[in-house]
């Protein structure tokens, strides 16, 4: 009954996408990316051979299941790499990863398409990352013999697939060969309903790790950092200016501030100009001045991850809206982190206010509460030692993922 029903959602669903089109932009990219997705696959088919296909919703998902991709290609060169994607932010920016053998947009799930996408493709074995449950490939997947795991999952008690009236979808989830989760609670979960798992933890802090010996160096910044301390704000949103302005110039003098905003459009420059009163240098003439004056505004896109390393705290944003952006970043080089209350769907945030290393303002007065809790040089050690606890921990889950592999003869 219950999948007799998910296959009824998911039609009513892509009728929708085509409906709404040609008025939202993120369905019309949705619509047209799939409108030729069979003649691209169509043209690949015949130089396909021994094929991992990997699934990820999103450019966050791609992110968490990378260092799986990698290294299953450092280990195993002549494996071929299918990746597809469900939305079109992960599509868009990584549509020439050069990971992957192949790219393409996921058809909609449903039987048919299941049917004709792994029939084309053909492969050994299918990674789908964190939980993106597409029951109709799993189910077909399991019928051609064709084994799939799941990578970076998180599961609780309230998931609905831990429902009694899931039952039909969570029997084709158990058909996994294996389910690798972040935690253990996750394992619990699972286990109760009689689904094998795994703790490998999250494939994000290998990443991220590996980030570290590949950071770009900024000289000026160096010089900077010998004098004052620096904070970094990062992915801000305009309620987060809300909270952090005043501070911003109340401390210019203790500080140096570098802002990044989750928007680098001129009118979010304008926005944070207008918000806060200090002097700033944009960050695409950084090698242009010999005084930054009081902060850097971060005008451009990948360089964020870069700056972290030359903070002593970081602020992240999107705690005021629908969600934290990136903590693993700030963590990876060592800054405890603020941020605003939206962070419950976010297991690492979680952990690392437990572990001391993290904290959550609701205003500008708990902003700056929070900010002085870092500047005590005894909650400034159990903040590192919090992150030092909380990287161990997590470190490791490729090797644990790939091993895994190795192990079971999938990448012969």
């Amino acid at each position: 009954m219950i999948y007799r029903l998910y296959n009824f959602i998911i039609r009513i669903y892509g009728l929708m996408i085509r409906w709404v089109a040609p008025f939202n932009t993120k369905a019309d990219k949705w619509r047209k990316g799939r409108q030729h997705i069979w003649k691209e696959i169509e043209a690949v088919c015949d130089q396909l051979h021994h094929v991992i296909w990997v699934h990820a919703a999103s450019l966050g998902e791609f992110e968490q299941g990378r260092p799986v991709i990698e290294e299953i290609k450092k280990r195993q060169p002549n494996i071929q790499i299918i990746l597809t994607f469900f939305s079109p932010s992960g599509y868009e920016i990584r549509q020439n990863y050069p990971g992957a053998d192949c790219i393409f947009y996921l058809p909609l799930d449903t039987s048919e398409n299941a049917e004709k996408f792994i029939g084309k493709i053909q492969p050994k074995l299918a990674i789908f990352i964190k939980y993106d449950f597409w029951f109709n490939y799993l189910k077909t997947l399991n019928q051609a013999g064709i084994p799939f795991i799941f990578i970076s999952s998180i599961f609780t008690r309230k998931h609905f697939l831990m429902r009694s009236w899931s039952k039909g979808l969570r029997d084709i989830l158990g058909k996994a060969d294996l389910i690798f989760v972040q935690n253990l609670e996750s394992q619990i979960c699972l286990e109760e309903k009689g689904i094998s798992s795994m703790v490998a933890g999250d494939n994000r802090v290998d990443r991220v790790i590996q980030l570290q010996k590949e950071l770009k160096k900024y000289p000026l910044l160096d010089h900077i950092r010998s004098k004052k301390k620096i904070i970094v704000f990062g992915s801000v949103w305009p309620e987060d200016l809300e909270i952090i302005g005043k501070w911003i110039e109340d401390r210019k003098d203790q500080y140096f501030m570098v802002v990044a905003p989750h928007d680098i459009s001129e009118k979010m420059q304008k926005t944070v100009l207008s918000r806060i009163k200090l002097e700033f240098t944009l960050f695409s003439e950084l090698g242009q001045k010999n005084d930054l004056g009081y902060g850097l505004l971060v005008n451009t896109i990948g360089d964020l991850p870069h700056l972290y390393q030359y903070g002593d705290l970081a602020y992240i944003g999107g705690g005021f809206g629908k969600g934290i952006h990136s903590i693993l970043e700030p963590i990876a080089s060592g800054l405890p982190v603020i941020f605003g209350p939206n962070f419950e769907k976010f297991q690492e945030a979680k952990e690392l206010i437990k572990l001391s290393a993290a904290q959550p303002v609701e205003s500008a007065k708990t902003f700056r509460e929070a900010v002085q809790y870092f500047e005590s040089d005894r909650h400034e050690v159990m903040a590192q030692e919090g992150i030092e606890a909380f990287l161990s921990q997590h470190q490791g889950a490729t090797s644990t993922v790939v091993d895994y592999l190795v192990s079971r003869k999938y990448l012969q």
